[in-house]
């Protein structure tokens, strides 16, 4: 069991939409400082639509930065891992990182479900 969990896809769309907007308009009036930022824009947009920020495996929650390097650590088990709305709890702390409103709420949801299946089953 793994879930990867990635941002809401909101977010990298209209970074997306912006920068391709921005790189427009400096097509059309030349090169200039907004270039280097609708570049920036545009790779970040890209690298949240194709990274997840979080991964879950059966005993560690990852989180992780756009390049995919995990920063942080989550062990867990099943009986200390406890759910407020959609946001993980373990020992009754947040994990801190895991923003639900940031993420794709379909895959947390999946996540939490499958650890209620668990405990369940």
């Amino acid at each position: 069991m793994e879930h990867r969990i990635r941002y809401n896809i909101a977010f990298p769309l209209i970074g997306l939409c912006a920068s391709l907007f921005i790189l427009a308009v400096s097509a059309k009036i030349g090169a200039s400082l907004n270039t280097i930022t609708g570049v920036i824009v545009l790779v970040v947009s890209v690298l949240q639509l194709l990274v997840p920020v979080v991964v879950v495996t059966a005993d560690e929650i990852h989180l992780r930065n756009l390049f995919g390097m995990t920063l942080r650590r989550v062990s867990y088990t099943l009986d200390i891992l406890t759910f407020d709305g959609n946001r993980p709890l373990v020992g009754g702390a947040r994990v801190r990182g895991f923003s639900s409103w940031a993420l794709d709420g379909a895959a947390v949801k999946r996540f939490r479900d499958d650890v209620v299946r668990r405990k369940q089953g």
